[in-house]
């Protein structure tokens, strides 16, 4: 992530995607971010569960917008099973930040996030920022 572009994520049901546009990962700029995400190693494969959202400071400043606020896009999409359904997707929020539910697009059967940070990001430091529990 750069302050100048948001990114965004792919979450499937299953677990079967996660996605960063790698156009930034040769460069480093004073303040850079990257996201990545965390699953229990008890989870099931093809169950329900939790996935943690974390960021990290990969810049070589301390990392906090106060204006705009930085922001940045989760879409979460249906792996496998029946397309157009609007699956229980519950989530949290730590570290200050806030995750905000944009709505389903039965199209596409993929439901959209936006979450936003509030505090700061030291640098070399990875936060975890919030999480998606599906049921």
């Amino acid at each position: 992530f750069t302050r100048a572009a948001a990114a965004t994520f792919a979450l499937a049901t299953g677990i079967a995607g996660f996605g960063i546009s790698s156009a930034n990962a040769a460069v480093t700029h004073e303040k850079d971010l990257t996201a990545s995400m965390t699953v229990s190693g008890m989870k099931a494969a093809g169950f329900a569960g939790s996935v943690g959202i974390h960021i990290k400071n990969v810049g070589s400043q301390r990392y906090y917008g106060e204006f705009p606020a930085i922001r940045f896009h989760v879409k979460v999409k249906t792996a496998q099973g029946p397309r157009g359904v609007d699956r229980l997707i519950t989530t949290g929020n730590l570290e200050g930040a806030y995750t905000r539910d944009l709505g389903f697009d039965a199209k596409t059967s993929t439901r959209t996030f936006e979450i936003t940070l509030s505090n700061p990001v030291n640098v070399g430091e990875d936060q975890l920022i919030g999480w998606f529990s599906f049921g």
